[in-house]
């Protein structure tokens, strides 16, 4: 692989890290590297094929776990900015539901060990049930405030 190719393909992947559009990465990319927009829209649909050559399973992982802060950080400024509680309440649900991804993708790769929430051990039927957590599974704690729907 060409030295622009690589450079191009890795800023392709991080502009789509940031969020921007394949239409906004292919006008910026197209001017910045002097190739046809076609040669973008060629890496967009080639990237199943090229993505792992460019970038390692860990360096991949890595790469999720910054967008996820890099949206919280989006999230938290957002709740900060919030000018009523509609939409300090969407922000706060979008921190929630950042966290609680980053949580099971850490998971099923194994990063966290997943552990019981509960263990029942009855002697008498030689059994032991496991209680596994799961976030869909969450109760409410005393400190969670329901608020009335508008």
């Amino acid at each position: 692989m060409q030295q622009q190719t690589l450079e191009r393909r890795l800023e392709l992947l991080k502009d789509e890290g940031y969020g921007y559009f394949p239409k906004e990465i292919v006008e910026r990319l197209s001017v910045k590297y002097g190739c046809a927009k076609s040669t973008i829209y060629h890496d967009f649909a080639t990237k199943p094929t090229w993505q792992p050559l460019v970038m390692e399973v860990k360096q991949a992982l890595h790469t999720i776990v910054n967008r996820h802060e890099q949206l919280y950080r989006k999230a938290a400024l957002t709740y900060i900015q919030a000018e009523n509680n509609a939409q300090k309440i969407a922000a706060i649900n979008l921190m929630k539901t950042i966290n609680l991804d980053a949580f099971e993708m850490l998971q099923s790769t194994g990063q966290i060990v997943k552990v019981p929430e509960k263990v029942e051990a009855d002697i008498t039927k030689r059994s032991v049930i496991i209680h596994m957590w799961k976030p869909e599974n969450a109760r409410p704690r005393n400190n969670d405030t329901v608020l009335p729907s508008v």
